[in-house]
């Protein structure tokens, strides 16, 4: 709190308060700071980050699709991005922008299967949505497969 009043303007000041908060589970308080510090210009990826987990986890479905289009303003290339993204859209029943946003965190997601894997699963979701069965039923095997134990010959 100190700090907070002697260098309010700090964006890193906000993030170290809202990391704080956060091991202390106090999800509203971080998601405070973290707003704060991305308003006052932070350009740390962690702190957008943890403000999104943060409005999913509390399912401000809202506050998570603004959040992460401004995200993606500025971290363009990130996956988790598009993923918080595209799951905010999916909530709210916009299928089409859900699955460009997803479509793009694969894109992004290559070397990291459990995320593709999660991002199939809602897919598959968005594409049901807009009675897309192909691509649906595609992107549901493909999560499907990525939970199959290995074959022994």
């Amino acid at each position: 709190d100190q700090l907070k009043k002697e260098y309010a303007d700090e964006p890193d000041v906000h993030i170290a308060g809202g990391n704080l908060y956060q091991l202390l589970g106090r999800n509203s308080d971080a998601q405070r700071e973290y707003i704060t510090a991305v308003q006052l210009g932070s350009a740390s990826f962690e702190a957008w980050q943890n403000l999104l987990a943060i409005e999913s986890e509390m399912g401000q479905i809202d506050s998570l699709i603004f959040h992460s289009e401004q995200g993606l303003e500025i971290f363009p290339n990130q996956a988790i991005m598009y993923y918080f993204n595209g799951y905010g859209h999916l909530r709210r029943n916009h299928h089409k922008a859900a699955a460009t946003a997803l479509e793009q965190a694969k894109r992004l997601s290559p070397n990291n299967p459990a995320l593709v894997n999660e991002i199939n699963g809602l897919l598959g979701s968005a594409y049901n949505g807009m009675k897309d069965y192909v691509r649906s039923d595609k992107a549901y095997d493909e999560a499907l497969l990525f939970n199959e134990p290995p074959q022994i010959v």
